[in-house]
């Protein structure tokens, strides 16, 4: 059996393109192609550019009308012409682009919890049946006909150009001195803290890394233990160009951009923060980061989920006796951002990033941004592609449909609240859990769990499909942790590469079939680097890139500083650290160092490489 075959026959057990090709020990590229070339495998790009090439266009042209590289317009090509069929494929396949993937291929099967006694008391929150919803009947809603689905979104040329996502992006993490350090504060950091120029960390990532899990990679390289809250932003020029200062400019990128504020109400930005002690902090904060999947299940970070809040907010605004008050009668669409800070839970986090979003996509290289480098530019390639998601939402989902996901989205919510009442109370008072729910408290958070889990595969595609494209907008970012101590590190993109592929002239038309399976077998379809002016990378930096690419975890290439640690009162407390533990009062060096080493500290410099 030759490897055309094999790969046929592995996908029909895999059902899945990287594990054919990780069981076969062969590139995911040539799976595609095979599964293409087959009818087995389909996308709306791979629809995209079979219509465009059946149509007689070259990869040029198609490249140019989609918006893509040339060599990926080359990799989603069939085998042979005559083979390319439109028509079949999975509903998920239909309505999934960028998450096609990650998506699953069926719903779980129902969720079934049953309750012997409700929980009373002020610490649990109130549990009834609606939390749990049936999964076979909201499967029934929310499944369509894929004729009804079948909706192609091609760019066109009103499309604006933009620079493509990078694969590969080399960021430099940087802890910003808020206050300005003296030459006897430097010193110290240089002395005691074994820092050059800064405490510094420079990292090879993938594209697809999301800032979700850019969260935990840098926890781990700065020495943190996840114990605070914390988020993303753009710099504050970036922001202020794409919002305007205004309220309204602001929403409409609540879902693409930011997330909207959610007050008092329970937030689930936290929703994967399940460290049980099972493992050792960094082993359990490696997972988070090196999951190639790194698929969100928070509800907030869906765009649909922020138009309902938009949406709702709105008529508060401007509806709502309440509202009307607070804003002296002016509409929604009158106000600006500082209007919207006399709401402090609304106001401070309007700013705050949606952590579903990819490093690739969401960055461009230092002083590389073209066109992107212009607010305006930017705000008119965002708004065509909102309008061609909301267009898409339109035509593939019904009402109903809608309203179907959103209520499943709040029972995902509802579950969680309920999980989290559940642990509280059994961590401060496990007995009078037992009493109150009338059954083992273990048994019921393992069921709780499930449902979670199963809940969440309900509502994957309500927050992971039916999201807005987006721009690179900025060449840096700041990352906010532990609002007491106030910790804050600059991320740049230094640089950013992209995947090319050898481009496939051989005629199929005129060959024969032993020819075209010869061919097929001897098609280089390892990827190519190019840096962000377009260079061929080294041979070095080619093996490094394509691990990066291949496997899809992040690497540290250097590093200037020891780590630091939480609670120790930021970088000024830091310094004071470092200062008492090399002091002369050996007492309170000691109890110090012991305080240290109780939270991680080990004073010792780490080889880059080791970091993570």
């Amino acid at each position: 059996m030759d490897i055309y075959e094999e790969i046929i026959k592995a996908y029909e057990q895999t059902e899945s393109v990287k594990k054919t090709a990780e069981l076969l020990g062969t590139y995911p590229i040539k799976v595609r192609r095979v599964l293409i070339t087959e009818g087995l495998w389909r996308s709306e790009t791979s629809d995209a550019v079979g219509t465009l090439y059946q149509e007689g266009k070259t990869t040029k042209e198609i490249a140019d009308v989609l918006c893509i590289s040339e060599k990926n317009v080359q990799s989603y090509l069939p085998y042979t012409k005559g083979m390319y069929i439109k028509g079949e494929g999975s509903d998920d396949a239909l309505r999934s682009k960028r998450y096609r993937e990650r998506n699953k291929n069926a719903f779980v099967s129902k969720v079934s919890i049953s309750y012997s006694g409700e929980p009373e008391g002020k610490e649990l929150h109130e549990m009834n049946e609606k939390t749990i919803l049936d999964l076979d009947a909201f499967r029934e809603k929310v499944s369509k006909d894929a004729e009804s689905a079948a909706h192609t979104s091609i760019a066109t040329k009103n499309n604006p150009q933009t620079p493509f996502p990078y694969d590969v992006v080399k960021l430099r993490l940087e802890l910003v001195d808020h206050f300005g350090l003296g030459k006897e504060e430097r010193d110290i950091l240089h002395d005691y803290g074994k820092a050059e120029d800064g405490i510094i960390r420079e990292v090879l990532v993938p594209g697809r890394m999301t800032l979700h899990a850019i969260h935990y990679m840098i926890q781990r390289l700065f020495g943190w233990k996840n114990s605070h809250l914390h988020h993303f932003e753009l710099p504050e020029q970036i922001f202020h160009g794409l919002t305007e200062d205004s309220a309204e400019e602001w929403s409409k990128l609540c879902g693409v951009f930011f997330r909207f504020p959610e007050g008092d109400d329970f937030s689930d930005v936290y929703w994967d923060d399940d460290y049980d002690n099972s493992l050792s902090v960094k082993s359990w904060l490696k997972k988070k980061y090196c999951d190639g999947d790194w698929i969100t299940y928070s509800v907030g970070d869906g765009y649909p989920d922020n138009l309902r809040k938009v949406e709702d907010f709105r008529g508060w605004v401007d509806e709502d006796k309440r509202g009307k008050e607070i804003f002296k009668g002016r509409k929604f669409s009158a106000l600006g951002l500082d209007d919207l800070r006399i709401i402090g839970d609304i106001g401070i986090d309007v700013s705050h990033l949606i952590e579903r979003l990819e490093i690739g996509e969401l960055l461009y290289a230092r002083g590389k941004g073209g066109k992107c480098s212009d607010p305006k530019y930017c705000r008119e390639a965002i708004a065509f592609l909102i309008d061609e998601m909301n267009d898409e939402m339109n035509d593939d989902l019904l009402p109903e449909e809608i309203d179907d996901m959103r209520e499943a989205a709040q029972r995902l919510r509802d579950l969680r609240l309920d999980y989290q009442s559940l642990e509280r109370v059994s961590y401060f008072d496990p007995e009078r859990l037992r009493k109150e729910v009338k059954e083992d408290p273990r048994q019921l958070m393992t069921d709780y769990r499930w449902a979670i889990e199963e809940m969440q595969e309900i509502c994957e595609d309500y927050i992971n499909t039916w999201n807005p494209e987006v721009v690179q907008v900025a060449d840096e970012l700041q990352y906010e942790y532990d609002y007491g101590d106030g910790w804050t590190v600059r991320i740049t993109c230094e640089e950013g590469y992209t995947s090319e592929w050898e481009e496939d002239n051989f005629d199929y038309t005129s060959a024969s079939s032993d020819e075209v399976f010869s061919h097929i077998l001897s098609i280089n379809e390892e990827a190519k680097f190019v840096d962000s002016d377009g260079q061929r990378v080294s041979d070095e930096m080619q093996a490094t890139l394509e691990s990066i690419f291949y496997e899809q975890k992040p690497i540290c290439i250097y590093a200037d500083g020891l780590n630091v640690m939480d609670d120790v009162g930021g970088l000024g407390g830091y310094l004071n650290f470092l200062e008492t533990i090399h002091g002369r009062d050996q007492d309170e060096a000691r109890s110090m160092r012991s305080w240290a080493r109780g939270m991680g500290w080990t004073g010792r410099r780490s080889e880059p490489k080791n970091m993570l």
